[in-house]
């Protein structure tokens, strides 16, 4: 990607363009960090579940898309479509929800010892504008070693 810059949070190193800024201040204390386009009309959340010991979790794509489907049903999200597995650039699963009036972007990505959740949310019909940038953003993930 031209112009972009590195976000680093929570042992992640993410590739955006240069006009995708970390709002995360401006949303208070409870939200996960948060990437938004400069006037732009969504958001990109990502929550990351650190590995700490035991077994490795080493999920594996077909893995990412049931918890994408388990969290998507927990959160009554119905109807998943474009759904998606991808071994590279990094392993993901992936499904798109109709929640209401919005749309709901959902992937779990991992390195093989962390999973990541990362959230796109905007008003339903407008996902088209800003999606292809999402999905971008998420493949440029990587992982630092701690």
């Amino acid at each position: 990607m031209k112009n972009e810059s590195i976000s680093r949070f929570h042992g992640l190193l993410i590739s955006s363009p240069d006009d995708w800024l970390d709002i995360t201040d401006d949303l208070g204390q409870s939200f996960p960090p948060t990437l938004a386009k400069v006037d732009g009309i969504g958001a990109l959340q990502f929550s990351v579940a650190q590995y700490r010991c035991g077994p490795l979790p080493n999920p594996m794509p077909e893995d990412l898309l049931q918890l994408t489907l388990d969290v998507g049903k927990s959160r009554t999200m119905v109807e998943p479509f474009s759904k998606i597995t991808e071994q590279t650039p990094i392993r993901l699963g992936a499904a798109s929800f109709q929640v209401g009036a919005d749309f709901v972007r959902l992937w779990h990505v991992s390195g093989g010892a962390n999973i990541v959740r990362i959230t796109y949310t905007c008003d339903w019909g407008q996902e088209k504008t800003e999606l292809p940038t999402c999905e971008r953003i998420v493949r440029s993930i990587g992982f630092e070693v701690i």
